[in-house]
């Protein structure tokens, strides 16, 4: 005589099962896919810090991108704010505009198979790890692209599109642990200077460097100092290891920023990327605006239970592109040569 299984419903005083197959595998989905959307947002460091857009179909979606207007005294009488005759003032300013097309990648997932025996047998949550790492999976490729499309944004020229990016602040030594405290917190401070000169607003200042660079602006202090001395008015906390801003620049730390891969080859399905030799970046700067993010389809999960496998596939999933947008809010701190 066959007999079915159902896990997760509650039994009645009579020992009869109360659930069936198909209500407790629909809440253990949801459950699951609870899971992998919080560790995906937990894990995630750098989509809060781009522009994002949802479309709902489509294959790409386009961002307007603006040049700086010019402001000119009005002489008395005159009356040239439209007009434009030789030899007088042009009161009207030229702006460049752009638009910058963002595709959609092809869709990335993360997937993983669990087999029912191989659960059965567990005597602790089986599942759970397995919808944190799906989540901290795609989490971790779109940080890795955003670094990379900041990165792309930085060396971009004036004419690509219309603004230039602004470049590096070099860190002033050849390898990360040759770079000091004093170091670090200038580098922070020209980046500042940089980012002044371009008129980027100072709401929405950041900075991502690896966790090496990050905890140096606490150790190791030189003639500036750490980034957390109280003593002037410094932020942050030696207890939890934790530096929230320098010259005004929010800080965030990521491993990404040392794995995207030094000579990276773009990834078949990545339709925003470029290959470019990343072993001398140490860290990206910048504003909000500097990347954009088009997101078609947001994470989603999906199961199959396959008889003939015994076990259930999981697949977790989303649809989205990144790409540089304005270059001028975009620099990288460089090691030196």
């Amino acid at each position: 005589m066959a007999m079915k299984v159902s896990l997760g419903g509650q039994a009645s005083g009579s020992g009869a099962h109360t659930g069936t197959w198909a209500t407790d595998n629909a809440m253990f989905l949801k459950v699951f896919a609870g899971e992998v959307s919080t560790a995906f947002a937990e894990a995630n460091v750098m989509l809060p810090l781009t522009r994002v857009r949802t479309i709902s179909s489509g294959r790409s979606a386009q961002f307007p991108i603006t040049g700086k207007a010019v402001a000119k005294y009005h002489t008395p009488g005159e009356s040239l704010i439209l007009d434009k005759d030789a030899g007088t003032t042009d009161y009207l300013s030229t702006m460049k505009t752009n638009e910058k097309l963002v595709k959609i990648d092809d869709l990335l997932t993360a997937s993983c198979f669990i087999d029912s025996l191989d659960e059965a047998k567990s005597h602790y949550d089986y599942r759970g790890p397995f919808s944190q790492e799906l989540g901290r999976a795609l989490s971790y490729e779109l940080d890795k692209n955003i670094i990379r499309a900041m990165y792309q944004s930085a060396g971009g020229s004036a004419s690509d599109p219309i603004l230039s990016g602004m470049g590096n602040v070099d860190l002033g030594a050849a390898t990360k642990a040759d770079v000091t405290s004093a170091g670090m917190i200038g580098a922070f401070f020209e980046a500042a200077e940089k980012m002044d000169a371009n008129d980027l607003p100072e709401e929405g200042r950041f900075a991502v460097v690896g966790p090496e660079l990050y905890y140096r602006l606490i150790q190791k202090a030189g003639t500036l100092g750490n980034a957390i001395n109280l003593d002037y008015s410094g932020s942050g906390s030696v207890a939890t290891g934790k530096v929230m801003e320098v010259a005004g620049i929010k800080v965030y730390k990521s491993n990404h920023v040392d794995d995207v891969g030094v000579n990276y080859t773009v990834a078949a399905g990545n339709q925003n990327q470029a290959s470019v030799d990343y072993s001398l970046y140490a860290g990206v700067f910048g504003h909000e605006e500097a990347v954009a993010t088009v997101k078609l389809k947001d994470i989603a999960l999906e199961s199959d239970y396959m008889v003939e496998r015994q076990g259930t596939l999981f697949v977790a999933k989303m649809a989205l592109g990144t790409a540089p947008l304005r270059q001028d809010a975009a620099g990288y701190f460089k090691l030196a040569v």
